[in-house]
């Protein structure tokens, strides 16, 4: 049910503002994981290049760094579908 049917329009419109403002902190949360998840991803490739392996620190870093990243993709996905956003990865 739209906000506007259950809510006078000065209360929808901050309510919808309020969730632009969230959505548009989530894609900027989500692009900044994504940028970190890759360097550390690019990082890990040359240090097993190099080293043939990864420290258990790094491999643990590398799976937060990607398992924060699929969350903040879910979140975001999940918000922009009932905004009828069309989210471009």
């Amino acid at each position: 049910m739209p906000v506007k049917v259950i809510a006078n329009p000065a209360a929808s419109t901050e309510m919808r503002n309020t969730i632009d403002e969230v959505f548009k902190e989530l894609c900027d949360d989500l692009v900044k994981a994504f940028k970190d998840y890759k360097n550390q991803e690019k990082k890990c490739e040359e240090d097993k290049f190099l080293h043939g392996t990864l420290t258990e620190h790094k491999e643990k870093s590398l799976e937060a760094a990607k398992k924060l990243f699929e969350k903040l993709l879910s979140a975001t996905t999940s918000l922009a579908e009932p905004l009828g956003i069309l989210l471009l990865l």
